[in-house]
């Protein structure tokens, strides 16, 4: 590329299929839209320190794309820049970027370590959903919301850290993380949404913390392998199927503050033992 360009256009090289090298002059500063869109022999590129922004769908597709080094200075990640690069395994999010857009590293079905960006204050919906090689994820003290269906089907993920400060939880966040086999909910939670954690297969136990007032219908179904929750003191609303088809959960502590257990709440728990105070409405019905 010429040395005296600021800007990738959109579209530049979009299903420029026979591409398998783009080395990016310094001095450019964004990527446009779809630029490498469905370069599928797209192996090695270079992205100069200068650029501040990549677009949408940048580099969507890039199916052989196995390494990529974001710039330092970059505030700007488009939604699905890098969705569909299967042969990734490895994103350093840095500091500069703000948030992630929605599907940005979707299918990226090899991509084993993600490391996010301490300046990271939003996660939105299906950012990583369908990268089923990740194993483990920390997210960073900054973050307050993490939006829907983040972590999609990412089947391997076992360990997840969550920061104190979250104070969202978006509806199906980990929704068929089939691995994953804990997890601690940050007391800013104010609410577990529907389907956050289902089909989370292997999730053995949970507390679910005073803060959070409703437990949202579907929010552990069929956790088949989940055997204890304990819900603290402050919970009000417990909604249908909440533990639905959670089959091997035998013992579940209801507070006095529950005011609604809604119907089949707990429905294929055939063994269960509800430990609550009497005279209590998880008592009384």
């Amino acid at each position: 590329l010429s040395c005296n360009i600021e800007l990738i256009c959109d579209e530049t090289f979009m299903n420029c299929f026979s591409l398998k090298e783009a080395i990016m002059p310094s001095g450019i500063t964004r990527i446009g839209d779809r630029a490498f869109g469905f370069c599928g022999s797209l192996k090695n590129t270079d992205i100069p320190d200068t650029v501040k922004s990549i677009g949408t769908e940048a580099f969507l597709n890039c199916t052989s794309l196995e390494e990529i080094k974001l710039p330092d200075k970059l505030d700007s990640l488009g939604e699905r820049a890098f969705s569909n690069c299967s042969n990734l395994t490895e994103i350093r999010i840095p500091d500069s970027v703000p948030i992630i857009q929605r599907n940005t590293f979707s299918h990226c079905t090899s991509l084993q370590n993600i490391i996010l960006g301490r300046n990271l204050n939003l996660i939105l919906s299906e950012a990583f959903s369908y990268c089923t090689a990740l194993e483990e994820i920390q997210i960073p003290d900054n973050v307050k919301e993490i939006e829907s269906w983040v972590f999609k089907n990412c089947s391997n993920l076992k360990t997840v850290y969550l920061p104190d400060n979250l104070s969202s939880l978006g509806e199906g966040v980990f929704g068929y993380c089939k691995s994953l086999d804990g997890i601690t909910i940050p007391e800013g939670i104010n609410a577990i949404e529907a389907q956050t954690f289902y089909e989370c297969e292997n999730l053995k136990e949970v507390i679910i913390p005073g803060n959070v007032k409703a437990v949202r219908r579907h929010a552990f179904y069929g956790c088949k392998n989940l055997t204890g929750a304990v819900i603290c003191d402050g919970v009000v609303r417990i909604e249908n199927n909440a533990f639905g088809k959670c089959s091997n959960l035998k013992t579940v502590s209801i507070p006095s503050s529950v005011r609604e257990i809604e119907y089949n709440s707990f429905k294929g728990a055939s063994d269960l033992n509800i430990i609550c105070e009497p005279g209590s409405y998880a008592h009384k019905h």
